[in-house]
């Protein structure tokens, strides 16, 4: 006989917790606040493919002859940590989406907001998997960091240069 009660309550409850450490965008609007730089590089998605993951190569790494035979399908994307006031935490975050990185370029570029460290963004979000869209990226005025996300920031280090190798780009300082 055989035994097709595979999953339980239980186990459907754990596996539709979020397991990812990583900030993810909700439907609806998302607002965050950058805390570190950004690190450049590419992603290439396995997903539909004999691999079935995705690889990041940094953007130093671009000349290496894998990057070269799957250039056309890389994506130029930015690795950075945000502060997530969700759940009030520190969370790489990876921004792929062109419509996002172009807003954030001009308000970076635009001398009364400055580097996006210095205010919050709003980022809205609509449909979802490869319907989502992002019509909106706003940044509220500029603003010193709140205590909370000072705070935060004293507990972590924050490694951007192993962003596309796997490595956790926020550690704890234990």
């Amino acid at each position: 006989m055989t035994d097709t009660n595979f999953f339980n309550d239980e186990v459907n409850e754990e596996l539709d917790k979020k397991t990812s450490d990583y900030y993810k965008f909700e439907e609806g609007k998302n607002v965050l606040r950058i805390v570190s730089g950004f690190a450049w590089g590419y992603k290439y998605n396995y997903k539909n493919s004999a691999e079935g993951a995705e690889k990041g190569y940094p953007f130093y790494r671009t000349n290496a002859p894998e990057v070269d035979a799957i250039r056309s399908k890389l994506q130029l994307t930015a690795a950075m940590v945000v502060f997530d006031y969700k759940d009030n935490t520190l969370k790489p975050l990876t921004i792929h989406q062109k419509a996002i990185l172009d807003s954030i370029r001009e308000y970076n570029d635009n001398p009364k907001y400055g580097v996006p460290t210095g205010y919050d963004i709003t980022i809205t979000k609509t449909g979802s998997g490869k319907g989502s869209k992002y019509p909106n990226t706003i940044a509220d005025p500029v603003e010193p960091q709140s205590e909370i996300i000072k705070e935060a920031l004293k507990k972590v280090v924050i490694n951007l240069e192993n962003a596309y190798g796997g490595n956790p780009v926020v550690e704890e300082i234990v």
